[in-house]
């Protein structure tokens, strides 16, 4: 806890100074902690604020995927880097402004909700869209989200994925997908071409298939291209899309969660809970770019006692939520996993 106040602490220090280039370096020491964050922007012009910024984190040999996703995005980006070194980060001028975040890698389990925190305390627009450094973006997606975003609406981004994540290797991985631009679709008709050969597929359909199932994809394909579809109910308590939000009424990502698991479905818990309603934008979408297993997702897949211990403390969390909360506005649908035109609201408790 007293990691996560130092690091939101130091970003809100941050913000107050905001040259066209900068850099400031902090070191703190707790015992047993161990904060370094190092915070960079550059941009060759003013940020507005009437924008979204994509916010992303990850570790160094993510980075190779920076410029694609810029090229894309076209836009002001935030970007937490887990690391212990002194990291080039490639510069891409699409990112306009590209801001870089560096907090120090202590050895411990990824911070992944700390990361992103820190990631979103440097965004400097009315919205934002937190994402993951494997995914990219639809071109036009942030055009796209300035139209449809709203302040008491998470405006829920479809995800998909490349086919091929068995690769071992990052090598390997990369031969599979690169030329990113001509193998990672980019355009409302690409991603159905690589649907209807069955080189891409919704996220996690094939290992996780509540995770975005409420999405609908077979509904979104059919949705008309100027109109958001509000989603009147969750299939699963597991649902955790990527999500445009008001930056100024969006809740912080629970630190306590680290490693793999359950760390954006607690945040999606708690946008239920606060009475946001979720929409999901047309015609635009995210796509995941396979990559080797990390630790974390080698340890949640192999280890009981990783499970059980993710599984208590979201159990904590959402008694947390009910304390201090009404219930959500967004219930869950009557079955998990009915038809897609027959699911309707869970009536609400007497």
């Amino acid at each position: 806890e007293r990691q996560g106040f130092v690091v939101s602490v130091l970003n809100d220090a941050m913000m107050a100074f905001r040259p066209w280039l900068w850099v400031v370096v902090v070191v703190v020491f707790f015992p047993f902690v161990k904060v370094v964050v190092t915070s960079s922007s550059s941009g060759g012009s003013a940020q507005k604020r009437d924008d979204v910024t994509l916010v992303t984190q990850t570790t160094p040999e993510k980075l190779w995927m920076l410029p694609a996703l810029c090229d894309r995005w076209r836009g002001p980006l935030s970007l937490a880097l887990w690391t212990n070194e002194s990291t080039v980060v490639p510069h891409s001028g699409r990112c306009d402004p590209l801001s870089v975040s560096r907090v120090f890698d202590d050895g411990g389990a990824y911070p992944v909700n700390l990361l992103r925190n820190v990631a979103v305390a440097r965004a400097n627009t009315t919205y934002h869209l937190v994402s993951d450094m494997d995914f990219l973006p639809s071109a036009g997606l942030r055009a796209a989200a300035r139209r449809y975003a709203e302040e008491d609406v998470a405006l829920v981004v479809p995800a998909f994925q490349r086919r091929g994540g068995n690769c071992h290797t990052l090598e390997s991985c990369r031969r599979r997908v690169e030329p990113l631009d001509l193998k990672v679709p980019k355009t409302f008709d690409g991603l159905k071409d690589c649907l209807a050969e069955k080189k891409c597929v919704a996220f996690q359909s094939e290992n996780s298939p509540t995770s975005h199932s409420t999405t609908d994809v077979a509904l979104w394909l059919e949705q008309q291209q100027d109109q958001s579809r509000t989603l009147a109910c969750f299939r699963s308590a597991r649902y955790e899309p990527y999500l445009v939000l008001f930056g100024e009424t969006s809740p912080p990502y629970d630190e306590r969660f680290v490693g793999y698991g359950k760390n954006k479905i607690q945040h999606v818990a708690h946008l239920r809970y606060l009475g946001l309603r979720f929409k999901v934008i047309p015609r635009h979408f995210l796509v995941h770019v396979p990559h080797p297993r990390s630790s974390a997702k080698k340890q949640w897949s192999h280890s009981y006692e990783t499970h059980t211990s993710v599984d208590n403390l979201y159990d904590t969390f959402v008694d947390e939520l009910k304390r201090n909360y009404t219930q959500p506005k967004v219930r869950l649908c009557h079955g998990t996993h009915g038809k897609k035109t027959a699911l309707r609201p869970a009536a609400a408790a007497p």
